[in-house]
């Protein structure tokens, strides 16, 4: 844009002439305002009766009064509204606008000034302001300019703005200009005013090829006088220019026969030349259909603009598009002007619509779905109709369907035009149904009507939406929202007046107080009042800030982020006054709010209370830095039931009235209070570190001084320590510094001296040391303005040595971007003492207040001195000495800065208190975290294994029911919890071989006590199996025999009830009699009521108890003469046995404390057992208790350890030979070798178990890799070990993140747990380690894994020969070879196994069979064997057949496989075999259940496999019980028991890539379709990702609901970053171009802005979370003074949750530090870094790395002061980071190059260089030589070389 020739000589004049005295300025100012608001007046008397802005904007134009000055607009946006007739949820904002606002009549403008600007489809279009948006009940409300303004809306939707006005014009054949009807500045007719106007050109431009069709749309913006306009190409071809003639008409150049369509925004300014151009406003069902939309045979060329929209389902699924077609002789193109969409709209805006010719017919095509259509064009209009928008775009029919309702606090009315089912919902929730037979008749409308009930609508904010609901035309179901819907329904608390929020919407309060909208009640669209303010309490609206979070002092931001002011600029308007009446008289209190601390002048009915306010403000804290609330009481009295308000230099956000009799603040409970505290200690606990960056020393000022000016960004707040002339000013936001110095209409001039002689000798000044001087600037608000800067060398006596004037710079238009004035000097000769820096700004309009340049980060430097020190030399920091001693140094540095400061450091402390400094050095750790615990915890197995016992024939009914039923529901409950349930019912148990071995009895008491203390029995007539001395039962005494043989001391006792006792009996008195004190808790007894003749009617006996069913007795009616003795009729054995069973009951019933129930029906034994089992688990494994993902992980090698120790003999030198390692081998790790399945994990496992036993202090860690999927992963191993570190420590450092520092870092941490305690890491199966990619990766070259071990820290692995024996071969690490096992070690194995697990035994023959085959050599080959044939044949076969015919023949056979791998093949087929054939088959059983498990990441629980393979529980229970023993249940999750089972099933039935993939997407599938739940993103995630569904995954990870838990953990934040590391692929790449901060602050805020009401401590401590995530953003962005806003309310957050003194919230108050010292606040830096330091110490010490974290920040600041002290802090900081990293880390390489500087400054070159050449060696290596860092480093170690060989 360029300046016609009279603004160039204003220009100039201006430039030249004399600066204006502020006497003058003012007057001018006086003046210039008075004629404008003259101009104001006489413009406003014609006042200009309101009418309503529906009606308004239908006519097609509409003139709104406003107040407000801005600058012109033209805005696309995309709009809903609610006044529609016809509405549906899905497509209510359908619609495509176009919004122009002309040019206010406030801006007055002398030349003529054409400038045209071209933007594209590239470009959206220049949005200057927001024009229009919607109000808080839909309707579209234009932001309207001071003065007069006037609106055209042109819109799709015919019922929001008309079409048909457009004026069509005929150009010239040839060349030239055309007259076009509309007056550009009111000039020709007199009515004066701004307009705005839109062309539509087509026509044919000349050219040596012939004549070229052409065509574009322009928007016209026009002054109010003087013949100003602008011109502006929305699209097209550029080839019309624009100009007004004398007379104000608009006129228009441009190509031959050119045919013009205007559309102007004020139809005062038009002339009526009788022709119009045509429209059309037209809509589809469906977009896909067609439709058309001209008849092209009248009319060879022509130029539409075609407004399209189309929703595809929801409300916020809605796209609307702008395009220019251009016609000619049949020939179309079209062009894509711009397009908005929805949040949840998925297509791309700019390909959905097309246009195509059809028999001379132009049509439209657009996606499927309903769409509307319009267009304005240069076609003759016609007598066609324009309109064609009747039929229901919802259903299709010809009819639409219209309803109305009426919504308030008592009832719903209202009526639809067919009878049809209508929908209620609050909230957005469906709240109940009018079916449609109950709607009545009233005329020819159908009518309901529903009063509120209590629990409908809840106090507070509620949204309340009525549709009616009917079938389309193709049958769905469709929604139509009534009219009077959506409606606002307002409770308030009991007292609670009246309640207003200033200058926002209605806002619920977390005291449920509704603060009401002002909107509704004092918006004015009048010409009445006052000029026109579009409020009528006046004042303005001002905002805080777009993020209601950041307000501190208060959790209701929301309230107080937008406030009425009084101070505006029309001098009517100024003040804010509210009256309020219908109001009870009487005593009350107003509650005020508000943000600025300061009170004006507030008054209440003419009283002032202004005294009273200010009392109140007095005592509550303000924030520095912030927005914070401030909430006042003030009594009142309310007379003549109104209320006046008016407030004068105050801003308020809102206020309420409450009637002071009635109304108590909401209060929380006791119990309440006592929960919130218990909440805060949990997160407390829990909350993880906030991960600290070290802060390095900025390149550009190594070797240099401090900044040497004071207040150099105006940082004090004024114009402190510069010497001044002007109207200067201070605001936020500088270069890097959170102020900046704002210049204005005045010349603005600072200059500041600087003594040199106060930091450096006479002798160096005069050596000519090198200078650097510079300052930032950038524009003012309003853009131009004038800047120079002049920098002079002086001497003692003012003589100037040297000096630089950088001219003045003017016209200043850089878009915002800051500008860097800079000299250096040298060569300046001796006799420098002082340097003056000085500036000078102005604003080039004559604006008054401050719009000038602003100016920011000026700074003064001179190179250090470079003599040599005298104790410099080329060595490291000292690193010898006794620790103790190091520690005592350590700890008096850090007290004695500390102490220097402690003044700085209270007025900084909000709660002004200190932690003590001690000035006596305390002895402390090392490392000063939590002491590890002496004892390991007994972890308590999460598994309820209950034990039911009852006599066998009897309790049929009950069994099937609790089997059907009642045990599956608390199953699900278990599951909820994390535990295992099993229940143990030995009815199918004791099988014909066992009772002939007389095993019955010790198998029963054996499982009692297995199941303890967890006891079901249900008694009822029967006694059971029992004997008499007179009478004995063979079988039963071997039973005896065995059990008190076997197992003496357990079971010794039941010799003395041989006789006269059952086998329930002895269940019962061993499971809870014998001992009742501690079992009866979780023991219970079911006593069926026995019936006895006299209870049972006459001739009616009750039948054995096989005629009972689930409905309970049944009686049957004999005669007499057949009827049974009594103990027949009960179901007893005999007399005897009826007897012995009622003194059994009535023991049981006398035992004190036993929890006993009788009952009659099966259904209310089920009911209670039912009851009691679930409050088992409430007792046992409360809510709260389940495992965190760490203790999960951890139990599941602790399942897949203790599977392996249920039987173990192998070679005792194996023990022996691993303790004698561990105890003298100290840095290397000790390695088991042996063949697959040869024992190496049991050995493992059994090592470790004695370990535990022996070492209970012992710090152990064991991985067996290969026990689940994800186990395989070394990344997660380690990130495992970092976990468990970290736990058991209590590490106070965050989980490195990244893959490069998860290995990286491992060293130091082992370094640290070494120091604590003895560590143990026992990684099982190194050669089964996979990254994914399906072959043998790096990670079995064991680079992960450090060379040599720290102290105290010890490792034991085990691997098989392959690329990984390999890698510890080359690393010379010590092995143990696990050699095959021999006969005699067999036949131990045989016999203990199968006694000790089976209680079984095999013949002799049996066992030389297995013990003689050399494939039983191998341990696991050996128990497959055994498993299988015993475990599943002896248990199965046996029990079905009786007898052991089929065990040797399947022994045979199965021997047959000459390898592990081999065996489990065949195990397989036998399943197969078994239960995919037969009576009940289920084809693919074996195959579905093993690759579920084999494709899942952690494994498959019985449930899940249940209701993934649909197979009823008659097949599932025996296949399962077959199964079982090949896996291993950790808590509830099924895995392969060994890793030559999961190759078997990969083998069989995964053995191509592509039937992976099918079943990782089937069963991606089955966890999509579940509820969310912690299992499904455990799996789902993995298995998205497996299976390649790469869209899927990321919608999945994006969804809030799995971020949250998939973050609320280390191991799911992990997998987090893996999984879009696989969605994103070049995630480096990805992370180079996101200094796209800009989408970073929209993710950002959108996370926030869902956090809109924050009540409970983990909220809070979320919301903390996405504060400090968004002040990170700003502060990369160099917005400190927003940034620092964020921090403050997210330390006050953390601070309210954890206290004070939390490590969290110190790590907040660290980054308070790191800002404050960005922008060059160092003092304020200091004192944040000395509260970290001060509230570190007191929780780690002062030798953890957190603390050497923070005294590098101290060092810096105490370097910038020039203080040799820094060097200290440096080395200190060093020091510990040697100590616990090693000389090998990032933060070491920091401190170094922090600490060079430092050296090269106090010029220690030797020493500088030294610490470059380490820093730049660590970054090299971790960062590669090209990363930023390394450079810096390796840059100053090259400028050493001028100083040190």
């Amino acid at each position: 844009m360029g300046c016609s020739s009279s603004q160039q000589q204003q220009y100039a004049a201006f430039k030249n002439s004399p600066p204006l005295t502020k006497e003058q300025f003012e007057q001018q100012m006086a003046a210039a305002l008075a004629e404008k608001t003259a101009r104001v007046h006489a413009h406003n008397d014609s006042k200009i009766e309101a009418t309503k802005r529906s009606q308004q904007v239908a006519n097609g134009t509409a003139k709104v009064e406003s107040n407000q000055e801005t600058k012109p607009k033209l805005v696309e946006k995309e709009h809903s509204s609610d006044m529609n007739e016809e509405k549906h949820s899905t497509h209510n904002s359908l619609k495509s606008s176009l919004v122009v606002e002309g040019e206010n009549s406030g801006v007055v403008e002398e030349d003529v000034k054409v400038t045209t600007n071209t933007f594209t489809a590239d470009q959206s279009l220049p949005e200057l302001t927001r024009a229009i948006a919607p109000d808080e009940y839909g309707n579209l409300v234009p932001d309207c300019l001071f003065g007069s303004n006037h609106v055209a809306v042109l819109s799709n939707d015919a019922r929001y703005g008309n079409l048909s006005h457009g004026i069509l014009v005929e150009g010239l054949p040839e060349e030239g200009t055309t007259v076009l009807p509309v007056n550009v500045n009111g000039s020709h007719s007199g009515n004066h005013g701004a307009g705005s106007t839109l062309v539509l050109c087509s026509g044919w431009e000349s050219g040596v090829d012939g004549a070229q069709f052409v065509s574009a749309v322009y928007v016209i913006r026009s002054g109010s006088k003087g013949n100003n306009l602008h011109s502006a190409l929305m699209k097209g071809e550029d080839r019309w220019t624009f100009a007004a003639g004398d007379d104000g008409i608009l006129m228009i150049s441009g190509v031959g026969r050119s045919r013009y369509a205007v559309y102007h925004n004020r139809d005062n300014l038009v002339e009526n030349v009788g022709n119009r151009s045509r429209s059309l406003s037209t809509q589809m069902l469906t977009g896909a259909e067609g439709k058309e939309l001209v008849d092209m045979s009248a009319d060879k060329h022509f130029v539409l603009l075609v407004f399209c929209s189309h929703s595809s389902g929801i409300e916020d699924a809605t796209v609307a598009s702008l395009y220019l077609v251009s016609c000619n002789n049949g020939i179309v193109k079209s062009d894509f002007i711009n397009g908005i969409k929805g949040s949840e709209y998925k297509s791309n805006v700019t390909d959905l619509w097309s246009f195509e010719v059809t028999n001379q017919k132009l049509r439209i095509r657009g996606p499927d779905g309903p769409c509307r259509v319009a267009f304005v064009s240069n076609l003759h209009g016609n007598d066609l109709e324009h309109f064609d928008q009747r039929d229901c775009l919802t259903t299709g029919e010809d009819e639409p369907i219209r309803g109305a309702v009426t919504i308030n606090n008592n009832d719903i009315r209202g009526w639809v035009s067919r009878r049809s089912a209508v929908l209620v919902t609050v909230n957005e929730h469906k709240e109940f149904w009018f079916p449609g037979p109950q709607l009545k008749s009233v005329g020819k409308k159908w009518a309901f009507q529903h009063k509120w009930k209590k629990d409908e609508t809840r106090p507070g904010l509620s949204l309340v939406r009525i549709f009616t609901v009917h079938k389309n035309v193709s049958g769905s179901s469709v929604f139509v929202e009534l009219d009077g819907s959506p409606q606002q329904l307002i409770r308030q608390p009991e007292g609670v007046l009246y309640a207003l929020n200033s200058g926002g919407p209605a806002y619920t309060a977390l005291n449920d107080v509704v603060y009401t909208s002002e909107f509704s009640q004092y918006a004015s669209y009048t010409y009445d009042h006052m000029f026109g303010s579009r409020c009528l309490a006046l004042g303005g609206v001002k905002s805080h800030g777009r993020v209601p979070q950041i307000v501190t002092a208060t959790n209701d931001g929301f309230l107080y982020v937008s406030c009425r002011t009084s101070e505006v600029e029309a001098e009517d308007e100024k003040g804010v006054k509210y009256e309020v009446g219908d109001l009870p008289n009487g005593k009350a209190i107003l509650r005020l709010h508000f943000v600025p601390p300061n009170v004006g002048n507030i008054s209440v009915n003419g009283q002032q209370i202004t005294g009273a306010i200010t009392e109140q403000v007095k005592n509550q804290k303000n924030l520095p830095d912030s927005h914070t609330a401030h909430q006042v009481d003030i009594p009142i009295v309310i007379k003549d039931h109104k209320v006046a308000l008016h407030i004068n230099g105050q801003m308020i956000s809102g206020f309420a009235l409450m009637d002071a009799g009635k109304y108590h603040e909401k209060q929380k409970s006791a119990q309440e209070q006592k929960e919130e505290a218990e909440a805060k200690q949990k997160l407390a606990d829990q909350v993880e570190p906030l991960s600290r960056t070290l802060a390095k020393k900025e390149q550009e000022i190594v070797g240099w001084s401090q900044n040497l000016l004071v207040n150099a960004s105006g940082e004090m707040g004024d114009m402190s320590h510069w010497n001044v002339s002007g109207a200067w000013k201070t605001q936020d936001g500088g270069h890097g510094t959170e102020k900046a110095f704002v210049t204005s209409h005045m010349r603005c001039v600072k200059w500041q001296e600087v003594d040199l002689t106060e930091v450096f000798s006479e002798a160096y000044l005069d050596t000519s040391p090198p200078i650097q001087a510079s300052e930032w600037y950038r524009e003012g608000a309003c853009g131009g303005g004038f800047y120079s800067l002049q920098v002079s060398l002086l001497t003692a006596d003012g003589q100037v040595l040297k000096k630089y004037d950088s001219g003045e710079t003017g016209n200043i238009y850089m878009e915002k971007q800051w500008q860097q004035e800079l000299v250096e000097f040298t060569d300046y000769g001796p006799g420098l003492r002082r340097i003056s820096l000085q500036s000078y700004g102005k604003d080039d309009k004559f604006w008054a207040g401050s719009y000038g340049p602003v100016i920011s980060d000026a700074t003064v430097r001179v190179k250090r001195e470079t003599r040599v020190a005298e104790d410099d030399a080329f060595v490291d920091v000292n690193l010898t000495g006794d620790k103790s001693a190091v520690s005592s140094s350590r700890e008096k540095l850090v007290s004695k800065v500390l102490s220097d400061n402690e003044e700085l450091l209270k007025e900084l402390m909000e709660d002004k208190v200190l932690v003590d400094i001690d000035p006596v050095l305390q002895k402390q750790l090392q490392f000063s975290m939590v002491k590890p615990s002496g004892e390991r915890k007994k972890r308590k197995k999460r598994e309820i294994r209950v034990f039911v016992s009852s006599t066998f024939r009897d309790f049929k009914a009950e069994r099937e029911e609790l089997i059907k039923k009642t045990f599956r529901e608390v199953n699900a409950l278990c599951a909820d919890r994390g535990v295992f349930f099993t229940y143990v019912d030995l009815r199918w148990g004791i099988t014909e071989d066992q009772t002939n071995h007389g095993q019955t009895i010790a198998i029963c008491l054996q499982e009692i006590s297995r199941c303890h203390p967890y006891f079901v029995c249900l008694m009822g007539e029967r006694f059971g199996w029992s004997q008499v001395s007179e009478k004995p039962d063979k079988l039963l005494n071997s039973s005896f025999d065995y059990a008190i043989e076997n197992f003496p001391q357990e079971l010794g006792w039941i010799d003395k009830y041989r006789y006269g006792a059952s086998v329930t009996q002895l269940e019962v008195m061993h499971g809870v009699l014998n001992d009742s004190r501690d079992l009866k808790d979780r023991s219970f007894f079911y006593l069926r009521d026995p019936l006895d003749r006299d209870s049972c009617p006459e001739g009616v006996f009750k039948t054995p108890f096989a005629c009972l069913c689930d409905r309970g007795r049944m009686f049957v009616s004999v005669p007499d003469a057949l009827c049974l003795p009594l103990y027949q009729m009960l179901g007893a054995e005999s007399e005897w046995h009826h007897k012995k069973q009622m003194d059994l009951r009535q023991r049981v019933m006398d035992t004190k404390g036993l929890a006993v129930k009788t009952y009659k029906v099966v259904d209310e034994v089920c009911s209670y057992i039912k009851k009691d089992l679930e409050w088992c688990v409430e007792q046992d494994f409360p809510k709260g208790t389940e495992l965190t993902p760490l203790e999960r992980e951890r139990e599941a090698h602790i399942a897949f350890a203790d599977v392996r120790r249920r039987i173990y003999i192998g070679r005792g030198e194996y023990f022996t030979q691993i303790d004698n390692f561990m105890m003298t081998h100290q840095k290397e790790p000790l390695v088991i070798l042996g063949e697959s399945g040869s024992g190496k994990s049991a050995l493992v496992a059994n090592w470790v178990g004695k370990v535990e036993e022996r070492e209970p202090e012992t710090f152990l860690f064991v991985h067996f890799i290969g026990s689940s999927a994800d186990s395989a992963s070394y990344l997660k191993l380690l990130r495992r070990l970092y976990e468990e570190m970290k736990k058991h420590f209590g590490f106070g450092l965050a989980i490195p993140s990244s893959d490069t520092n998860v290995v990286q870092d491992l060293t130091a941490w082992l370094t640290m747990a070494g120091s604590q305690s003895k560590c143990l890491l026992v990684l099982d199966a190194l050669n089964q380690l996979d990254d994914g990619s399906g072959t043998e990766g790096s990670e079995h070259d064991l680079l992960w894994l450090p060379r040599a071990l720290p102290p105290g820290v010890h490792m034991l692995l085990s691997t098989l020969p392959g690329r990984t024996l390999q890698a510890i071969q080359m690393a010379g690490w010590p092995t143990i070879h696990v050699l095959p096992l021999d006969p005699s070690e067999k036949a131990q194995i045989v016999t203990g196994y199968m006694e000790g697990i089976y209680g079984k035994t095999l013949s002799e023959d049996q066992k030389a069979l297995i013990v003689d085959a050399p494939q039983t050599n191998n341990p696991l080959y050996l128990r497959a064997v055994l498993d299988e044939e015993f475990g599943k044949c002896a248990h199965v076969q046996v029990r079905v057949y009786g007898n052991f015919r089929n065990l040797t023949e399947k022994i045979r056979e199965y021997l047959l496989a000459d390898s592990p791998k081999e065996l489990f093949a065949k195990i397989l087929e036998r399943l197969e075999e078994d239960f995919e054939h037969g009576q009940q088959p289920r084809l693919g059983l074996v195959r579905d259940t093993t690759t579920a498990i084999w494709c899942s990441q952690r494994g498959m629980s019985e449930s899940e496999l249940r209701l993934l393979l649909q197979v009823p529980a008659a097949v599932w229970s025996p296949f399962f019980l077959s199964l079982v023993e090949n896996l291993v249940n950790r808590n509830g999750i099924l895995n392969f028991f060994h890793d030559h089972l999961r190759q078997a099933v990969e083998t069989k039935y995964l053995s191509t890539p592509d039937l992976k993939q099918s079943t990782y997407l089937k069963l991606a599938d089955f966890f999509a379709s579940r509820r969310l739940d912690d299992r499904v993103v455990d799996e789902l995630p993995f298995l998205l990702a497996k299976a390649g569904e790469l869209d899927r995954l990321r919608a999945t990870i994006s969804d809030l609901d799995v971020f949250e838990r998939m973050v609320s953990s280390e191991d799911g934040e992990f997998e987090l970053i893996n999984s879009w590391k696989l969605v994103l692929h070049k995630l480096g790449t990805v992370c180079e171009k996101q200094s796209d901060f800009e989408m970073a602050l929209h993710f950002y805020r959108e996370a926030i802005g869902r956090q809109n009401r924050v009540v409970t401590p983990a909220q809070k401590l979320q919301l903390t979370e996405g504060l400090l995530g968004e002040a990170t953003v700003l502060y990369l962005m160099d917005n400190m003074a927003e940034a620092k806003k964020f921090l403050v309310r997210a330390r006050e957050l953390a601070t309210e949750v954890l206290g004070p003194r939390h490590h969290y919230v110190s790590a907040i108050i660290n980054k308070l530090g790191q800002l404050s010292y960005k922008q060059c606040r160092i003092d304020e830096a200091l004192g944040y870094f000395l509260q970290d330091l001060n509230l570190t110490r007191s929780e780690v010490g002062t030798s953890h790395p957190r603390t050497a974290s923070i005294l590098n920040d101290v060092a810096l600041v105490y370097d910038d002061k020039n203080d040799r002290f820094a060097g200290q802090l440096y080395e200190a900081a060093l020091t510990i980071l040697l100590e616990v990293f090693g000389q090998s880390h990032l933060d070491v390489a920091t401190v170094r190059y922090n600490l060079g500087a430092f050296y090269f400054a106090t010029n220690s070159f030797a020493r500088a260089k030294f610490q470059f050449s380490e820093a730049t060696r660590i970054l090299r290596t971790f960062l590669g030589p090209t990363h930023p860092d390394t450079i810096d480093s390796q840059k100053s170690l090259d400028e050493m070389a001028a100083f040190v060989q």
